[in-house]
């Protein structure tokens, strides 16, 4: 598992990212749920999702009470499974940042705010996971 930490200058806001999260894993990441006053509720539906080891999932849980949020992407089966996670959480990412400070979701500001964490976590994972995928960059017509 790889583990991220960005800083949201702009507007005081932490994010904990977990990239290719496993089973075993799940013991670091409810810690770090929890510490971000996850209810209990959803703290067992996080267990759940992160204990079954399903591939292509993803969860986000964010925190307007603290001002943070904690995006796990669990273990892909292709790059292109992970750039749809990725997408995917990063969308619940930015809407639960908009939601907190009143910031219309369809805005050039939260437009603006999507490019730059997106450009924070693919760097990510240009550096630290792309060796999971060495054939994933073959042009698709060729598969």
């Amino acid at each position: 598992m790889i583990r991220q930490d960005v800083h949201l200058h702009k507007y005081g806001w932490d994010i904990t990212l977990f990239y290719n999260a496993k089973p075993d894993d799940a013991h670091i990441i409810l810690q770090c749920l929890w510490d971000s006053g996850i209810s209990t509720r959803k703290y067992h539906e996080a267990r759940m999702m992160l204990r079954s080891g399903t591939p292509n999932e993803g969860l986000t849980y964010t925190s307007p009470r603290y001002h943070c949020s904690v995006v796990v992407i669990g273990h892909v089966s292709s790059v292109w499974e992970w750039i749809d996670t990725v997408e995917h959480e990063g969308r619940h990412l930015v809407q639960g940042i908009c939601n907190a400070y009143g910031i219309d979701p369809d805005s050039e500001q939260a437009a603006y705010m999507e490019g730059h964490l997106f450009k924070k976590i693919v760097k990510e994972f240009a550096y630290g996971m792309g060796g999971m995928f060495l054939d994933a960059w073959r042009p698709l017509s060729r598969r």
